[in-house]
């Protein structure tokens, strides 16, 4: 691969990042100002910046840093960029926490403007020296870069350095989230930690099972507080819903039959789901893939047997 080629699909990305960051950060001030949906919109700027930002940056200190840095004229520079990829972790660390409304759009809002500044640096002087720079391959430096992402993104490498950066960030999520429940907000706390499970479920399983325990702990807390959880109360007609019962079931295998069954509803259509545990967690979670598109009735809730009816719509 050519170095302008290279270079340019750094350019690419580092403006789909900015795009992405940009846009659910519009999203967070916008429900800061009419107070709906604020938990989800933080959430989705925090597990954006946790999932996608973040790694990027760990990888770019990995291979573009690390030969960056090497060049005289470059090396302050990159220290600086080093010193800005730290604070925009205390940035996202500290908007994972916040429970008011306008102070979380302002510190998202300074988010966005130092991730700007800083890709702004790295395209106009890092990567503009080194892609005329003939000592340089950015080409292989991309796919040094591609392989260190796929490094972190890896579930199967416990051991493996990357690995345990993408842990880390998940322990942030876990204890920011505890901090959110302690200080009043569980609602906003499970919201928060259904969109990581979500983000990551894929590409990690490992760490998004991790964050299911948590998302049921949390529910579990709820619970005990007595909270509810916006129980619906519309009239319906059951009789064509299938049921789904999945308690035969070991718990791992539960969650992927209750995602496939909804998938497969067509519009206006529901199933009914029986659950020997509270499926509030579930809730959460269906929030966070499938925000606006199902309803979710409590028919029976517990303390044996939980049946839920999920529509969609």
């Amino acid at each position: 691969m050519q170095n302008q080629e290279a270079f340019q699909m750094m350019l690419d990305h580092h403006e789909a990042l900015l795009e992405g960051a940009a846009s659910r950060v519009l999203i967070l001030n916008s429900s800061a100002e009419s107070g709906d949906g604020f938990a989800s919109a933080m959430a989705g700027v925090v597990s954006y910046f946790a999932t996608e930002i973040i790694p990027h940056a760990i990888a770019e200190e990995a291979t573009i840093y690390r030969v960056g840095h090497e060049i005289e004229s470059l090396s302050l520079t990159i220290d600086d960029l080093v010193k800005e990829h730290k604070q925009i972790i205390g940035f996202v660390n500290e908007l994972a926490v916040v429970s008011d409304p306008k102070e979380a759009a302002s510190i998202s809002s300074t988010l966005l403007s130092v991730f700007q500044n800083h890709v702004a640096v790295e395209n106009g002087d890092i990567l503009s020296s080194l892609v005329n720079n003939a000592d340089i391959s950015l080409g292989s430096l991309l796919e040094e870069m591609h392989g260190a992402l796929a490094s972190l993104n890896a579930s199967d490498s416990p051991n493996n350095e990357n690995s345990s950066l993408t842990e880390s960030l998940c322990d942030l999520i876990i204890e920011a989230t505890k901090e959110l429940q302690k200080a009043g907000s569980p609602d906003k706390a499970c919201t928060i930690a259904a969109s990581a499970w979500s983000t990551i479920n894929k590409q990690d399983p490992k760490l998004a099972n991790r964050l299911n325990t948590h998302l049921h702990r949390l529910v579990a807390a709820i619970n005990r507080q007595q909270v509810e959880l916006g129980a619906t109360k519309r009239k319906f007609d059951a009789s064509n819903d299938i049921e789904l019962d999945v308690r035969p079931l070991v718990p791992a295998k539960r969650h992927s039959l209750i995602f496939e069954t909804f998938h497969n509803l067509e519009t206006g259509s529901a199933f009914i789901l029986i659950n020997d545990h509270d499926p509030k967690p579930l809730k959460y979670q269906f929030e966070a893939e499938h925000s606006g598109e199902f309803t979710w009735d409590d028919i029976e809730l517990g303390p044996k047997v939980w049946k839920v009816r999920i529509s969609r719509i």
